[in-house]
């Protein structure tokens, strides 16, 4: 778990909220974090664009440029579809 922070260092403000979630195989976990003032400046608003035309269009770019992760996206889209 040390190795979660680190990987965080200077990135969001634990402050602001951070918690862990359970990854979808044992011995996985996501540390998640709420992004800083700085980074929330840089990033405008925040919006859930699942089932919107722009998760499609990101997906395609992203599949596009690491066609490796096909089988993991596609694991979790249904993971997240299931609720």
């Amino acid at each position: 778990m040390a190795l979660c922070r680190d990987a965080l260092t200077d990135v969001g403000d634990a402050d602001l909220g951070e918690w862990w979630e359970r990854g979808s195989k044992p011995g996985l976990v996501h540390l998640r974090r709420r992004l800083s003032a700085a980074e929330q400046a840089l990033t405008g608003d925040v919006r859930d664009i699942r089932g919107m035309p722009e998760e499609r269009i990101r997906m395609a770019v992203l599949l596009r440029d690491a066609p490796h992760l096909k089988s993991y996206v596609k694991h979790s889209t249904e993971a997240a579809s299931r609720g």
